[in-house]
């Protein structure tokens, strides 16, 4: 290193006389540096070549062969310790379990005899099978461990005999081993020696090298036409080295880039239902096909949709076959690639915003910003990965959610997707085009139409999907939280520079009851611009439903024990369903358009029957009666939506209101409205 900068400076015309005395005496102390190190190498090499090194490493290598001949000796002897150490593992475990039967005799016999001091017969007739059984036990556990003593006796006798062929072989073997020992122990007393003198060698070696460096430093830099050429020299290098970090930032956005549309594209076909679609034949050229015909069979051919089940001959029980299982199989690997793609490939190239250099260019600056869009894009993905992935071990399992293993595991690794992604994400906001690269279309392009709305963000989507995940979980109070949250965000984006209309609190959680029948202000706003926020309020009714279940349930078992406390769970119960009703109004008495009006009309009015509020419970269900060929959602298990909701719930048929009309007419003892609301309910049944 220091040869070449003297290289460097001596390409510099027109030194002075000082500068040539300093170069030179600079030359000559690297010089005498090179050759003290050369000595230091050729001692070293020739302390490596000595003349002993060969008969060390022949007698350390034969000290290794005699040690092996020995444990082989020990080995055709028959001394195999492991014997010995599972014969003691077992005597240890058949004593633990010998002690614990004889405590447990002793408490049943003291039992025995306390019952006899009280003459209680009965309570002696129904230790005697116990004491019994634990005789028995006690006599097994007492036999098993006179065999294994008989075995360690056995196996020590055998011991002793075979011992002192090994003893003698050690003996014989001791001189050597000791011999061998010594000559290590030389061999590394050299060793120690020699690394020291290296040491000394390299502490002489470091003034020289720095005094050189500094010499080198040093001239030159009165003269301003050297200082010049220097600039310049050094202004090239640095032109250059942005030129190669532009093309290695170009390289890592198209990689990104690459790994972002792969990740996409095996999502995209985990997605399809139906396996002929991917292979149709208008998607493979002719020639592919034809050579298919000419060398073998169709590659996808085990693959058929026709026959996804298979009903039983003798019982009505429907269960998968081989193409089913099949297909499940392909579609969990193309999840597990593009998980794998996601968490292993693309963080790879992740850049930080903050750190990027003041000289960077707008171009490069806007690569970096959309490399990392398409990072931040790819762990959506994969939270949506791990909630679609649950929603399919929900459909298929019987068992509720929360004993669900499975279940449990995906909901948890798609809370982490999205907790990473909106960490990842929201710092990218400030770009420009973030709307634009951080959203997708919904229903917000044919619902919301007007000028000035825009596609839904995914920072909202991926704060919907934590509320849903905690929903299914069955954490409420931080589902309310995420769902809260994220009204709040677009209630400070929507709200006007009066600091009154923007959210401070949730307004609801003040007075419930006043809006169950009018509407918030500011929740007339939200949903008038807000697409997500619909689902949020929505959400935000469900979850309290459901503390309102939680709170009966807990209610009815504590008031067979305590009454009062069964009271104040059942008054905190209809707390959390005015609320629920609450955000239901919310829904349904907005001006815009909502895609869970007539969900919330049904929940209202179940949450009205159930407070005793029927009129309001009967005018909800009417008003989402319709007509008899409304079949509506369906309500099976097997047909959870991507977030876990039944397709009934947010589409509820004829037949399923008027059965719940007809329940709410048994409530009031109206039996003859019930029973013409179940006969219609049948008739509307497409099921019946």
């Amino acid at each position: 290193k220091h040869l070449q900068q003297i290289e460097l400076a001596l390409n510099i015309e027109g030194f002075s006389e000082s500068q040539t005395r300093d170069l030179s005496r600079a030359m000559q102390q690297v010089v005498r540096a090179r050759r003290q190190l050369d000595e230091a190498q050729r001692a070293l090499t020739a302390l490596e070549e000595g003349e002993n090194l060969g008969y060390y490493q022949a007698d350390a290598r034969g000290f290794e062969l005699d040690t092996l001949s020995l444990y082989q000796l020990e080995h055709s002897l028959g001394l195999n310790l492991n014997q010995y150490r599972a014969a003691f593992e077992q005597r240890k475990v058949l004593a633990d379990n010998l002690q614990r039967a004889l405590r447990d005799k002793a408490e049943l016999e003291q039992k025995k005899i306390d019952a006899a001091r009280k003459r209680d017969q009965m309570a002696i007739d129904r230790l005697l099978p116990g004491l019994a059984v634990k005789e028995t036990e006690v006599h097994e556990l007492t036999e098993q461990l006179d065999r294994i003593r008989s075995t360690l006796s056995e196996l020590a006798a055998d011991y002793e005999k075979r011992l002192g062929k090994v003893r003698a072989f050690r003996e014989e073997l001791a001189p050597r081993i000791k011999n061998t020992a010594e000559e290590l122990a030389k061999i590394h007393e050299s060793l120690i020696e020699n690394d020291m003198h290296l040491n000394t060698l390299a502490i002489s070696l470091l003034p020289d090298a720095d005094q050189a460096f500094t010499s080198i430093r040093a001239f030159g830099i009165d003269d301003l036409a050297q200082v010049d050429k220097l600039i310049d020299r050094c202004s090239k290098e640095l032109a250059y080295l942005k030129e190669a970090r532009s093309l290695k930032q170009e390289e890592h956005y198209y990689k990104t880039k690459a790994l972002w549309l792969l990740c996409d594209i095996f999502y995209r076909q985990s997605l399809i239902n139906d396996f002929g679609a991917l292979t149709a034949s208008n998607t493979i050229s002719t020639d592919t096909l034809e050579d298919e015909k000419r060398h073998g069979l169709f590659p996808y051919e085990e693959y058929d949709p026709s026959s996804l089940y298979t009903q039983g001959i003798i019982t009505d029980v429907i269960v998968k076959d081989g193409n089913q299982a099949n297909f499940e199989a392909w579609i969990d690997a193309l999840e597990g690639t593009a998980l794998q793609l996601v968490q292993e490939g693309l963080p790879l190239y992740a850049c930080d915003n903050i750190s990027q250099p003041e000289w960077l260019s707008k171009e490069s600056a806007d690569l970096v910003a959309d490399l990392n869009t398409f990072i931040s894009r790819a762990r959506f993905l994969a939270g949506e990965v791990h909630m679609k992935r649950a929603i399919r071990f929900m459909r298929s399992e019987v068992c509720p959610v929360q004993e669900n293993q499975q279940v449990q595991h995906e909901l948890t690794a798609a809370t982490n997707s999205f907790l990473h992604f909106l960490d990842f994400a929201l710092p990218l906001e400030s770009h420009p085009n973030a709307n634009e690269l951080l959203s997708e279309a919904n229903f917000a392009s044919a619902d919301f139409p007007e000028t000035g709305r825009h596609p839904v963000r995914l920072v909202s989507q991926a704060q919907v999907y934590l509320g849903s995940a905690a929903l299914l979980r069955g954490n409420n109070h931080e589902a309310i939280a995420h769902f809260r949250k994220l009204l709040q965000e677009n209630a400070n984006e929507v709200g006007s520079s009066d600091s009154t209309d923007r959210w401070i609190s949730d307004p609801l959680l003040a007075s419930q009851t006043q809006f169950q029948n009018t509407m918030h202000p500011l929740y007339a706003s939200l949903l008038g611009h807000s697409p997500v926020a619909h689902e949020a309020v929505y959400r935000l009714g469900k979850a309290y439903e459901a503390l309102q279940q939680q709170e009966l349930a807990i209610g009815i078992y504590e008031s067979s024990f305590h009454p009062e406390h069964g009271k104040e769970h059942e008054e905190r119960a209809n707390s959390y369903a005015r609320m629920a009703i609450a955000y239901y109004s919310q829904l349904i008495l907005t001006q815009s358009y909502s895609p869970f009006r007539s969900a919330a009309l049904l929940k209202r009015g179940l949450l009205h029957r159930e407070l005793g509020n029927y009129e309001d419970a009967r005018a909800d269900l009417v008003a989402i009666l319709g007509s008899p060929e409304d079949t509506g959602g369906s309500w099976s298990p097997t047909s959870r939506t991507e977030k876990g909701d039944l397709p009934g719930e947010l589409d509820p048929g004829y037949a399923h209101v008027a059965f719940e009309l007809g329940k709410l007419h048994l409530d009031q003892g109206n039996y003859i409205a019930a029973a013409d609301a179940f006969l219609q309910a049948r008739e509307g049944d497409p099921e019946d």
